[in-house]
């Protein structure tokens, strides 16, 4: 039984270690090298199916190549970006357009190129000297520029960027970020050689379009919020949280939560969806039938990828559902709760599809923290919450908090200062405060939206919403500026933060040689006998 539960561990281990391999060593060697590798494994493995561990080891190889073969292929694609000289193309604005100073920035996805046949991509487009930005999304426009491989500035006429002045902006890839968010390529245009064009939607492939469709849908809800008198910082502050736009967060609202550790609750991932599906779960409460489960989760799930769509299919929330959704389908099939073979299923899933998502921040601290929260969740409650008055509500709820806080803070500790060089030291109080007003914020937004036909109720809804993230600033704002809120300019290297981790797993090990070995049950989230 523990053999066939660690199953996908087993495969998904090894895989994404090709993933890594392949990534950052390039081997002369083509995707139908590495497939026939694969194919020879894999058979290799069939064969001695049998023989125990020589058959797990060649199953081990087989996935590992495997990695490596999804990298390079996906390598293939991401780097036939177009030559690096003048072009004419046709392209369709994909994001809200930002102006920086005399430059406007947004994201294209380039259709069609003159006399060059290419398949669209999405692309970074900086245009300067607009006076008015009469760009919007879905605007169609026709241009002349250069591009380049994302992230790199050799054309002199690309805009500089800022020189990095701490640590953790010198870690940053600004190359390596364009590719896990599927850009192929960045320019930089004059407002002379662009104009506005009407580009046939039949030229738009369909995941596109639909993307276009689904963005314009944010927009009018967004709208609401506008037509309710929420604005400024709160506006910015619900738009980031509900509908996943930050564009109009800017650099202090940014800074307040960073620096009082709840950036998470602005980035539209994990935390989000799994507000959204744990509500559905208990409205639909099915887990006295095992048929009524099932069909439970399914709606449960249905409704998180209709979120994640009328948000406009961000990356960090398609990965937060696909993987939401492969654990609790496999959990359902096997009547089992979530477990770290569960976990590695769904990244194995995600990165099979998306290779340079193993490199995104936000994919990295996402599987962490789920992991750690599998860990330690239980060693904490065994060690710190075994008195009987914890059992009772709210102090379960507390308890419950604190447990699930302190195991997913010291899971991305080391990536959080690593990469940001900053660490929160009032994240639990910051926790206690954010997270209960992150539902309450996205519970009353999707009350709204369902209640739009009524002005009188959608409008007194967007006016709480508008008093809830002014008070939720208002908090974080004084938790960022007591003594000591956070250590600042933290530089480590990556070895050091391998280090940390190997702490970190020491530590594990000694909260199960105190607590005594149990099996992982955190609030019915461990594997079950």
């Amino acid at each position: 039984m523990k053999n066939r539960r660690s199953v996908f561990l087993r495969i998904a281990v090894p895989f994404l270690s090709g993933v890594v391999m392949a990534s950052l060593v390039h081997l002369p060697v083509q995707p139908l090298g590495w497939a026939l590798v694969a194919v020879v494994m894999g058979l290799v493995s069939l064969l001695l199916f049998n023989s125990g561990r020589s058959s797990s080891c060649f199953a081990c190889l087989f996935a590992f190549v495997g990695g490596a073969f999804v990298t390079t292929l996906n390598r293939e694609y991401a780097t036939g970006a177009p030559p690096a000289d003048y072009m004419k193309y046709d392209a369709v604005v994909m994001s809200t357009p930002q102006r920086h100073g005399k430059v406007v920035g947004f994201d294209a996805l380039v259709v069609d190129v003159a006399d060059r046949r290419v398949s669209p991509f999405m692309a970074k487009v900086s245009i300067a000297g607009l006076d008015t930005c009469r760009l919007s999304i879905g605007s169609g426009i026709e241009a002349l520029s250069v591009f380049t491989v994302p992230g790199q500035r050799k054309d002199s006429k690309l805009p500089v960027q800022r020189k990095a002045t701490t640590a953790s902006e010198r870690r940053f890839d600004y190359s390596r970020y364009l590719q896990t968010q599927g850009f192929r390529a960045q320019t930089f245009v004059y407002a002379s050689d662009m104009k506005l064009k009407q580009i046939s939607a039949t030229s738009i492939p369909v995941w596109h379009r639909l993307r276009l469709h689904l963005l314009a849908f944010r927009q009018r809800l967004l709208a609401q919020f506008r037509r309710g008198d929420v604005s400024g910082g709160n506006l910015a502050v619900i738009s980031a949280l509900t509908l996943g736009d930050k564009t109009m967060i800017d650099r202090h609202v940014r800074t307040v939560y960073s620096v009082s550790g709840a950036s998470h609750v602005l980035a539209l991932s994990g935390l989000h969806i799994a507000i959204i599906y744990t509500l559905l779960m208990l409205l639909l409460d099915g887990r006295r039938l095992f048929r009524l489960r099932i069909a439970a989760r399914l709606l449960a799930i249905a409704t998180v990828w209709w979120y994640v769509m009328i948000v406009g299919l961000p990356v960090s929330a398609v990965r937060s559902a696909l993987m939401l959704s492969v654990c609790s389908v496999v959990a359902v099939a096997n009547r089992e709760s979530l477990s770290l073979d569960h976990l590695a299923l769904a990244a194995f899933v995600v990165v099979a599809v998306s290779p340079m998502s193993v490199f995104d921040v936000g994919f990295q601290m996402s599987f962490i923290a789920v992991a750690s929260i599998l860990l330690f969740v239980p060693q904490m409650e065994r060690l710190l919450f075994r008195s009987p008055i914890w059992q009772r509500q709210p102090m379960r709820w507390v308890s419950g908090m604190v447990t699930v806080s302190l195991a997913a803070q010291l899971g991305v500790s080391p990536l959080t200062a690593y990469y940001f060089g900053r660490f929160s030291c009032y994240f639990l109080l910051t926790n206690f405060i954010a997270i209960p007003m992150a539902m309450l914020l996205l519970y009353g937004a999707l009350a709204m939206f369902l209640l739009s036909w009524q002005p009188v109720v959608s409008g007194l809804l967007a006016y709480g919403l508008g008093s809830a993230a002014q008070l939720l600033n208002d908090a974080l704002a004084l938790i960022a500026g007591l003594p000591m809120a956070s250590i600042e300019n933290i530089a480590i290297s990556p070895w050091q933060v391998v280090a940390a981790y190997g702490v970190v797993v020491l530590v594990w090990l000694g909260m199960r040689m105190i607590g005594g070995y149990g099996v992982m049950r955190p609030f019915r989230m461990g594997n079950e006998p």
